[in-house]
C-alpha cells in the first residue's frame, strides 16, 4: 500500500485542488435521494422492497441526514478529543513535522463539521433548528466510555487504528458518489449533496495517510500484550459501529411523517437491528476496498489472532 510522505502531505495542503473548499450551497431538491442505496441498512433487508418509492426515498434522505451527523460526531467528539492530546505523545518527541500535518488537520475537521451542520441545515431546517445532531446523540454511558477511552490516547493505540477506518469509509462513501451519481431504484443523487462529499474527500485523502503515519509512530513501541489488547479492543469498535443503532430513530422519524408505516414499524426496526448477525451486510461496512490503509496495518499485526470472525473474513 503506496503511502504518502510527511513532506507530500504538508505540500498538497497548500494545494487549493487538494483542498476541501466552501462553496454557496444551492437550494436542495427534495426530489432526488442522497445516498447510494448500498449504503442504506434498509437496502439489505427484504422489507425494502415492500417500501413504495417515496418511503424508500425519504428514508433514503433521513439515512444522509445520519450519515453527515455520524461525520460531525467522529470530527467533534471523536477525532478533536484525540487530536489535541496526541502532541504530547512521547513518541511524537522527535516528530515536529507530523504535529504540524496535525494542527492543520485539527483546522480542516472544524471545517468539515461546519460544512456538514450547514447541509443538513439547509435539507431539513425544522429538523435542525434546535439541535446539529439528531439522530445521533450520545447517551451518558457513551460520553463517559468516551472521555475515559480518549484520556488513555497513549495505550490505547486502538483509537488511533479506529480514527484512521472511519476516515477511510468517508472517502470510500465520498468516491462512490463520485464515481456514479445513478442510485439503484431512486435516480440521480442531489447535486449539492454530492458536491459536498466531493469537496470534504479532498481533505480526508491526506487525513488518511497522516493517520497511517500516526498509528506507525505510536504503535512502534508496543509490547505483545499492549497490541493483543488494541486489536481486541479495535475489534469491539468496529462491531459496535457496524450494528445500525441509528436505524431505530430514522425507522420512528420516517413512521411520524408516514402514517401508514405504523404496522409495519417493528418489523422494520428488527429486520435492521437484525444485520449485525449478517456478514454480507458486515462486509459491506468494513473491508479491504473501502479500508485498504487500515487492512495493510492490521495485515502487519501479530496480534490479528485477537481479530473476531467477522473482521478475519474480510480480511480475505
Amino acid at each position: 500500500m503506496n503511502r504518502l510522505s510527511v513532506r507530500r502531505i504538508q505540500e498538497l495542503s497548500t494545494d487549493p485542488a487538494h483542498c476541501t473548499r466552501p462553496f454557496t450551497m444551492s437550494p436542495i431538491d427534495l426530489s432526488r435521494p442522497f445516498l447510494h442505496e448500498d449504503f442504506t441498512p434498509l437496502y439489505h433487508t427484504p422489507l425494502y422492497t415492500r417500501l413504495s418509492d417515496a418511503h424508500r426515498l425519504r428514508y433514503n434522505q433521513l439515512t444522509g441526514m445520519k450519515v453527515n451527523e455520524q461525520f460531525m460526531l467522529f470530527e467533534r467528539e471523536v477525532a478533536d478529543r484525540i487530536l489535541t492530546k496526541l502532541p504530547r505523545h512521547p513518541a511524537l518527541a522527535t516528530r515536529p513535522d507530523l504535529i504540524a500535518c496535525l494542527s492543520t488537520m485539527m483546522k480542516e475537521e472544524q471545517c468539515h463539521h461546519d460544512m456538514f451542520r450547514d447541509l443538513n441545515q439547509a435539507c431539513f431546517p425544522e429538523i435542525y433548528a434546535h439541535t446539529d445532531r439528531y439522530f445521533s446523540q450520545l447517551g451518558r454511558l457513551e460520553t463517559l466510555s468516551l472521555r475515559l477511552a480518549t484520556s488513555l490516547y497513549q495505550h490505547l493505540t486502538c483509537l488511533l487504528w479506529f480514527l484512521l477506518a472511519m476516515e477511510e469509509y468517508s472517502v470510500g462513501l465520498s468516491r462512490a458518489m463520485m464515481r456514479s451519481s445513478q442510485t439503484a431504484t431512486l435516480g440521480r443523487l442531489e447535486p449539492t449533496f454530492q458536491r459536498v462529499h466531493a469537496e470534504h474527500v479532498k481533505d480526508e485523502i491526506r487525513h488518511v495517510h497522516i493517520e497511517a503515519q500516526l498509528v506507525d509512530a505510536c504503535c512502534a513501541s508496543r509490547g505483545a500484550l499492549s497490541r493483543g489488547v488494541n486489536a481486541y479492543l479495535f475489534d469491539v469498535l468496529m462491531t459496535y459501529v457496524a450494528i445500525p443503532h441509528a436505524a431505530v430513530g430514522i425507522i420512528a422519524h420516517l413512521v411520524t411523517e408516514y402514517p401508514e408505516l405504523a404496522p409495519l414499524q417493528r418489523e422494520l426496526t428488527a429486520s435492521v437491528l437484525a444485520l449485525k448477525h449478517d456478514k454480507a451486510y458486515a462486509h459491506t461496512e468494513f473491508n479491504r476496498g473501502l479500508m485498504p490503509h487500515t487492512f495493510a496495518l492490521l495485515d502487519t499485526q501479530p496480534a490479528r489472532r485477537f481479530l473476531s470472525r467477522r473482521a478475519q473474513e474480510s480480511r480475505n
